[in-house]
């Protein structure tokens, strides 16, 4: 399955890129947990099942895989899956409305393609 990267979960990424360069004072190791992160995609494109169900949410399409300590939120629909966040463990998890605005965005972006 094909995998979309919001906007949303794009600037999630510079956010823990930028921490992680200030509070470690080491760009490596951000370059790093980056890296992590987005390997990450071929498991989800491959098996979008394997997350699982966020329990705050609890809605079947909306799944997350842990790279510790991140969440890696993501909504899968027929044909794309869309990573909608990525949250510190730590952090309280966005709204569900506010996931489902970012995945529409990038669907009806996707769609004027």
């Amino acid at each position: 399955m094909r995998v979309i990267w919001t906007k949303e979960a794009l600037e999630r990424l510079q956010d823990v890129k930028h921490y992680l360069e200030v509070q470690q004072y080491s760009p490596a190791a951000a370059n790093d947990q980056i890296l992590r992160i987005l390997a990450r995609e071929s498991q989800i494109g491959e098996m979008p099942l394997s997350g699982r169900v966020v329990p705050d949410y609890k809605h079947p399409k909306i799944r997350e895989l842990m790279e510790n300590p991140y969440r890696i939120i993501y909504r899968i629909t027929d044909k794309v899956v869309y990573v909608v966040s990525v949250v510190h463990q730590r952090q309280l998890l966005p709204e569900a409305k506010a996931l489902e605005e970012s995945a529409n965005t990038a669907i009806h972006e996707e769609e004027g393609k």
